[in-house]
């Protein structure tokens, strides 16, 4: 039989790579950190260092699982001017949660997708994002801008991405 094919109009799931654990994210300020390394202070020296960033928080405001598709429905009330954006996520897409950490829907499906540790997102939590100033476009952590929602529905980032150095002697 021929393989199965999606059907017109259903998403495909995109994982980004750049959450998977061990991926290298480069901060603003040139330091090389591991992504499950990554801290809320890191976000906020990255927008002080560099000086076409700037960090943008998006309030959870309501989360609608979909156990049968494996999403969820999450919306955020972003930035300054509380613009309300609509996201669809798979249930294991990692968040940067303000003062807590990387957060999703479903923690122990985030740990066997990428290998990382999360906390449970839940309404009333703050994700943050570095923004461009010019452009909004979100480019260190899985949270929505305000100007721009991600075309691919997941809400995905696009860190600097380096791939980590084999160590000598590593199989």
């Amino acid at each position: 039989p021929p393989p199965l094919q999606p059907s017109v109009g259903e998403v495909s799931p995109h994982y980004p790579p750049h959450f998977m654990k061990g991926s290298i994210i480069q901060l603003a300020n040139g330091e090389l950190k591991r992504v499950e390394e990554l801290r809320t202070d890191d976000f906020v020296q990255s927008a002080d260092v560099s000086g076409d960033l700037k960090i943008d928080s998006s309030t959870v405001v309501r989360i609608e699982e979909n156990h049968d598709k494996g999403t969820a429905v999450l919306g955020f009330s972003v930035g300054e001017q509380r613009v309300q954006v609509t996201v669809e996520a798979t249930l294991e897409h990692p968040f940067f949660v303000f003062g807590q950490g990387w957060s999703s829907c479903n923690p122990q499906q985030t740990l066997h997708r990428y290998g990382l540790q999360c906390h449970r997102l839940t309404v009333g939590d703050v994700c943050i994002s570095l923004t461009h100033k010019d452009a909004s476009t979100p480019s260190s952590s899985g949270a929505p801008s305000p100007k721009d929602p991600p075309k691919d529905k997941q809400g995905a980032a696009t860190p600097k991405r380096k791939q980590p150095s084999p160590k000598p002697g590593a199989p």
